[in-house]
């Protein structure tokens, strides 16, 4: 009998292939070879199944010692450590900062660390650094098997010398990264420090902790979506001014709810944490899906912003004021006088960078043509615009070319003695749209452009 159970297994076993193989394979193909169907299924992609990029743990900075001073909240789950050559002061107000901080942040919404409970009390860990450049940061230490989705143990860090006028803002940047990096420890380092600095423009109206603006300016050509420290200004611009636009309260939960979509979970964690959605496809998919009456994309963000931060210093603006010194660098400088012959500016833009070349046109006449040739690098999309100013630095107007993936482009300006300048923007923009490329990805990110112009009459 037990021969003829097994048999009869086996033919049920076998049976349920071929049901199996029937239903996906396709009727005659099927038919001819039943199990190969039945393995193309068993082995096609899954529609849950995650086939995009991953990345590894993350590695730095490493979690401090904790020094010879320590204090912890008494109805928090805080504590700061710090070194003895310290002041007691400063660590009991960078305390109470954090407390008020963790107040702010857990009214609005936002993430917060889990308490690291390897101590004789759980609690988020904070630690005074000597000589932190941008006054804050935040690390991961073990991750936090708990959940569905990614996570980890997440500390703050400060720098032990912020004057009394900083620590408020720099407590509560700390916080939100450490609670973005907590949440979705795969976000690189420049979008998780934007998003503590947004966080800090929402709270006191201040772009983070230590904002450079001068830096920021400089770095015009880099744009948002790199790797580098010197990225983190130009991000928190651009999410500020995101803000200021769409949720300058922070009543829809815009920032918040970033980081909530941006978390992931990954099968293999934390070998491999998944890479998307990354933080910035997050915020592309909350404009162009979630918050659908924004009808706007990170491509029109980019555009609009390369304008803008030209002129911000000049005009100042509602909460966004920026220093005089806080100038874009100038590609070309020239004068209309000077295009009778061609002018050319040639450099590199990574993703959402931009470069500006400025044409004096004072005394042009009605009828005068000011053209600019694009000539760059295939595989991006590429955007010109110009805006005209009149002899005051005023804004008179913008014209633009369509965006383009071809290596080459056009736009003519109109000029008339009124017009006393123009500023003519190159901004590189993803390759495909919708499809931005990984942060951690921006050391390779940068395509090479020139912009020749000349007059017409």
């Amino acid at each position: 009998m037990a021969p003829i159970a097994g048999v009869r297994a086996a033919s049920m076993v076998v049976g349920a292939w071929l049901s199996i193989a029937l239903a996906f394979g396709g009727g005659a193909r099927a038919q001819a070879s039943p199990f190969q169907a039945l393995a193309e299924h068993l082995t096609a992609p899954k529609p849950s199944e995650y086939r995009g990029p991953t990345v590894p743990w993350p590695e730095a900075p490493a979690r401090p010692e904790t020094g010879a001073l320590h204090t912890r909240s008494s109805s928090l789950p805080l504590a700061v450590h710090a070194r003895g050559e310290v002041e007691v002061a400063q660590v009991e107000a960078t305390l109470a900062a954090l407390e008020r901080a963790y107040g702010w942040l857990d009214g609005h919404g936002f993430a917060l660390p889990w308490p690291d409970a390897a101590g004789d009390e759980a609690a988020i860990d904070f630690y005074l650094q000597p000589g932190l450049d941008r006054g804050v940061g935040a690390g991961v230490g073990r991750p936090w098997g708990i959940g569905e989705v990614d996570a980890a143990e997440a500390f703050g860090l400060l720098d032990e010398a912020l004057a009394p006028d900083e620590l408020e803002r720099c407590a509560l940047a700390a916080l939100a990264e450490a609670g973005l990096l907590a949440h979705d420890p795969a976000e690189p380092r420049v979008a998780v420090a934007a998003a503590g600095a947004a966080a800090v423009w929402l709270a006191y109206g201040e772009l983070g902790c230590r904002f450079d603006a001068v830096r920021m300016q400089a770095a015009a050509a880099e744009g948002p979506l790199g790797s580098r420290a010197e990225q983190v200004d130009t991000a928190a611009l651009w999410l500020s001014r995101l803000l200021e636009r769409h949720d300058p309260n922070g009543e829809r939960g815009l920032l918040p709810g970033l980081f909530e979509a941006a978390r992931q979970h990954s099968e293999k964690a934390p070998g491999a944490l998944h890479a998307r959605p990354s933080f910035w496809q997050a915020l592309d998919g909350m404009l162009r899906r979630v918050y659908v009456t924004l009808d706007e994309t990170l491509d029109d963000a980019a555009i609009e912003l390369a304008a803008v931060r030209y002129s911000l210093p000049a005009e100042g603006g509602a909460r966004l004021g920026l220093p005089v010194a806080a100038r874009v660098p100038l590609s070309l400088d020239t004068a209309l006088a000077a295009l009778p012959r061609r002018a050319s500016a040639v450099g590199l833009l990574s993703t959402y960078g931009s470069a500006y070349a400025r044409v004096d046109t004072p005394g042009a006449q009605a009828g005068t043509q000011l053209r600019a040739w694009l000539r760059a690098e295939l595989g991006p999309r590429w955007a010109l615009s110009a805006i005209t100013f009149d002899a005051r630095g005023r804004e008179l107007g913008q014209v633009s070319a369509p965006a383009r993936n071809t290596h080459d482009g056009f736009l003519p300006v109109e000029l008339e003695p009124s017009i006393a300048s123009v500023v003519l923007v190159v901004t590189k923009l993803p390759r495909v749209r919708d499809e931005l490329p990984l942060a951690r990805e921006g050391e390779d990110d940068e395509h090479d452009f020139e912009l020749t112009l000349d007059v017409a009459k």
